[in-house]
């Protein structure tokens, strides 16, 4: 499936859905890697709504945002990162209002989701094979091979809040 949107616009409702969807958020914590990102101040204010996740349950709200970026920033000089920044990302994501069917970001989203996650997923794969040379051990390699497509698999059985199970399907045929 192509993408309706640029890949800024999806980074950014990626965010928006993260910040307002518990259920959804939990999914995502799973899989998440910075690297799917082009905007890297959008990689690092995700990363920190998930740290937050995965410690209390539940999506920060946006002030929590802004003090957990203003520590990373503290922590981290060399990222160039800000408070203001994060505050401004997750300000803009909050208001960015599409006008489209919910259905439609999530099948946008998912579908950003598992390009980018199997992209990484690949490239890890390349990098271990590429730094495997000295060790050309064909329990190895498959080792490498079956890490890649589980990775791939796990993004692939992501379900992002689809409630349609296809229990229906001969009902439907």
């Amino acid at each position: 499936m192509e993408l309706d949107f640029t890949s800024d616009v999806v980074e950014k409702l990626v965010l928006r859905r993260a910040l307002t969807d518990k259920e959804w958020l939990g999914t995502l914590s799973g899989v998440f890697d910075r690297r799917w990102f082009k905007t890297r101040y959008l990689s690092t204010t995700l990363s920190l709504v998930l740290r937050f996740y995965d410690k209390y349950g539940k999506a920060p709200s946006a002030p929590v945002v802004a003090a957990m970026a203003k520590k990373y920033a503290e922590h981290h000089p060399e990222d160039q990162f800000s408070e203001a920044g994060a505050n401004a990302l997750v300000q803009e994501a909050l208001a960015s209002g599409l006008d489209v069917d919910d259905e439609v970001v999530g099948a946008n989203i998912r579908e950003f989701v598992r390009k980018n996650a199997f992209s990484a997923s690949l490239m890890d794969s390349i990098d271990l094979l590429s730094g495997a040379d000295s060790e050309r051990d064909s329990e190895k390699y498959r080792q490498i091979v079956d890490s890649c497509l589980e990775k791939f698999d796990r993004v692939q059985r992501m379900a992002f809040g689809d409630s349609d199970l296809g229990l229906d399907y001969f009902d439907k045929a």
